[in-house]
């Protein structure tokens, strides 16, 4: 495991109660599936233990807050009908700083699934132009692992979905990404899930696949 992200710790900082009914969640969305159940389960504990952690906010100048880190938190407390919740107030950042703050965060706490993350890692070269060692040096991940999770994002549907159900590993989707055609893409994806091969064994199938003559 990586060590925990410190983005945190040179920003201007207060700790309150904020009204639910003030925090917004639109300016930073990675979290694209959520578990009522999960919630639900997390709602209690709030009611139970108390809220362990707080979420992160930062303030806007009509009165709201919009979320950075802390949705399933934020989404807990309202189905347990909650009014506020305790929050970690920061002084106002760039939308790329807010961005690679709730993704380095929610990396260290493996609340994202390989989607989401290959989602914000191309929005962050997308909208904001940063490269892949930029990206995996902010977040506190290897370049290799920010180039699988992008590669995820042009598999064919069929090999997105034995990732999504752990049939595939994702050091298998690299280079998988070699292959020319999504047929072949998917033809191999099936057989590595098929013959349980290890991402050497895929490669050195790949690699045979590249070499023969068409």
């Amino acid at each position: 495991m990586n060590p925990r992200p410190v983005l945190l710790k040179t920003l201007t900082e207060q700790t309150q109660r904020i009204p639910l009914d003030k925090i917004r969640e639109a300016i930073v969305t990675l979290r694209t599936e959520y578990d009522e159940d999960a919630l639900k389960e997390l709602g209690e504990s709030f009611s139970e233990d108390g809220q362990i952690q707080t979420i992160v906010v930062q303030p806007d100048n009509d009165g709201f807050y919009d979320l950075i880190i802390g949705s399933r938190r934020v989404r807990a407390a309202r189905l347990q009908g909650m009014n506020d919740i305790a929050s970690h107030v920061i002084e106002k950042r760039s939308p790329v700083d807010l961005l690679l703050i709730a993704l380095a965060e929610n990396l260290h706490r493996v609340d994202l699934n390989p989607f989401e993350e290959a989602r914000a890692f191309l929005r962050l070269t997308k909208e904001y132009g940063l490269n892949t060692q930029t990206i995996a040096k902010r977040v506190h991940r290897s370049a290799a692992h920010v180039t699988g999770r992008l590669k995820l994002l042009s598999m064919p549907e069929e090999v997105a979905v034995l990732v999504s159900e752990k049939k595939l590993a994702m050091d298998r989707v690299v280079p998988l990404g070699r292959l020319p055609s999504g047929e072949d893409q998917v033809r191999l994806a099936k057989s590595a899930v098929h013959n349980r091969l290890t991402t050497s064994e895929l490669a050195a199938q790949v690699q045979q696949e590249l070499n023969v003559p068409a």
